[in-house]
């Protein structure tokens, strides 16, 4: 379902932020999402489930894509 998501944002020219587990999978769907739809791709390596903390697991997500954000905009 999250792959669909992203397809369909980037189909409409979103930039996205992916999350996973696995960093190879996702540098692999960055490099074909970005490619497919050209559009920009941030992978970060993030594990939201039941028994973590997920509040400290999606902060510095948020942050990463904030960053991005702002070079983007300079």
């Amino acid at each position: 379902m999250g792959y669909g998501i992203v397809t369909a944002f980037a189909k409409e020219g979103a930039n996205i932020v992916i999350t996973g587990r696995n960093l190879k999978k996702l540098e692999d769907a960055k490099e074909e999402i970005e490619r497919l739809y050209n559009i920009e791709v941030l992978p970060v390596q993030a594990d939201v489930n039941a028994d973590a903390d997920n509040e400290a697991v999606v902060k510095p997500v948020v942050e990463r894509q904030l960053k991005s954000l702002v070079i983007l905009m300079h």
